[in-house]
Formats: C-alpha cells, sequence, structure tokens
C-alpha cells in the first residue's frame, strides 16, 4: 500500500506544480502533495531502517525429545557433535521417537544459538525460541505489508532439557564405550569392569535411573585420557 501512496504523492505533487495555472491553488495542493510525498518516502524509510510500525515478537515451541540411540543404552543420549573438524560448535542429533527411527541433525546457524542444560523430571525437551517482527495493528500491516517484516527472523534460540538420566556424548565416545564394553575381561580396568557389572545389574532389577547413572559414568570412564 505505501508503494501506492507514494506514487499517488508523487503524481499530485507533478500535477499541482506543473498543470495548475493558479498560482494560490499550485503553492497549496502542491505543498501539501510534496509533504505527503516526504512523509511517505520518510516512513518507509523509518519502516525498512529502524523497524517502525512493527515489535518484536517471541514465540516459544517445547517438544519432547528421545534418545538418539534408541533403547541401546539405558540412559538418554543427545550426540553432540563438532559441525567441522577441530570446531568447538557442536550440532546436536536426538530422535523424534522413542525407537530412534526418526532422527533429527540440529545445527547452530548465524542467527541460531544452541545450548544444553540440566533440568529436574523424566522426559527430555527441545525448546524453540523465535524471535521476529510483528506489526503493531492491522494498519500498519496494511501500509506496509508488501515488504513482510513479519516474516523476518532475527533470532532463534534453542535449549535443550535434559533430566540427570541423560547425557551429551560423541558418536566416537559411545564407540569407545561399547568397545571397552564387548572386550571386558577380569584384567579390564577394575573401575570400568564394575560400572559395566553394575549397569547390567541394575537393568535386570528394572533400575532405569541406576541403570543410566551408571552408563553415563561409564561413557566418561572409558573415554578418560589415558
Amino acid at each position: 500500500m505505501i508503494i501506492g501512496v507514494i506514487a499517488v504523492f508523487a503524481i499530485l505533487t507533478f500535477v499541482s506544480w506543473t498543470l495548475i495555472s493558479k498560482k494560490a491553488f499550485r503553492f497549496i495542493f502542491g505543498t501539501i502533495s510534496l509533504l505527503g510525498l516526504i512523509l511517505s518516502v520518510f516512513a518507509t524509510s523509518e519502516h525498512m531502517f529502524n523497524y517502525y510500525g512493527v515489535k518484536k515478537d517471541i514465540q516459544t515451541t517445547k517438544t519432547q525429545i528421545f534418545s538418539a540411540t534408541g533403547n541401546k543404552t539405558p540412559a538418554g543420549i543427545l550426540i553432540a557433535e563438532p559441525i567441522n573438524k577441530g570446531s568447538k560448535v557442536d550440532a546436536y542429533v536426538y530422535s523424534k521417537d522413542a525407537s530412534a527411527t526418526d532422527t533429527k541433525v540440529d545445527a547452530p546457524k548465524l542467527d541460531k544459538t544452541m545450548k544444553v542444560v540440566k533440568v529436574g523430571g523424566e522426559k527430555a525437551y527441545r525448546v524453540l525460541k523465535v524471535t521476529k517482527y510483528k506489526y503493531n495493528n492491522s494498519f500498519f500491516k496494511f501500509l506496509f505489508g508488501v515488504f513482510e517484516m513479519d516474516k523476518v527472523v532475527t533470532k532463534t534460540e534453542v535449549t535443550y532439557q535434559l533430566p540427570e538420566t541423560w547425557t551429551t556424548a560423541s558418536k566416537e565416545e559411545l564407540t569407545a564405550m561399547q568397545k571397552a564394553i564387548a572386550t571386558l575381561t577380569p584384567d579390564s580396568d577394575p573401575a570400568v569392569l564394575l560400572l559395566a557389572q553394575d549397569m547390567k545389574k541394575a537393568m535386570a532389577e528394572g533400575d532405569l535411573k541406576k541403570a543410566a547413572a551408571n552408563n553415563i559414568s561409564l561413557i566418561q570412564a572409558t573415554n578418560r585420557p589415558k
């Protein structure tokens, strides 16, 4: 709409100053149309560069996530992998279902930050917070809607909320744990051997919370610097 307003005022300005013969009318209508043109251009500039007519709107979505390893590990696993070799920034892998048949890779971007926090409870969640612009009212949307500022996302924040039965681990760390368990002997690292035995016992007894705690400790124990 604002483009049409600018065009109308531009035409009126030209007509007023060039085609109206009477000086008084030319001055009055020419000045009004010129001021309208200047104000409409100024309003457009303010909208595009200073976000006039819009305000920030935060939309939050919280969804339950499932372990990337499914039921292969008693602990819930959020896989954390560097986005590039040697990078200190991680992408995360989780599952959308309990069987881990629908895994999702979640990577950070320039306008997308990610973090992991520990929470109480038994379920893990992915909290998505999107900050974008919203028109102040229907008038501003009608006036400036052509620029679609309400589709501009300024910031995306992802927070993974993990209970105590969950942990983050890389694929390399999980492989190291699995290899250590598969090659256990009486001469293995006593700490690893004890944790593996305790985890197996807890699973047999149906104590999933204890089994998960042993699983997390086992990941740490099998990935200690040698």
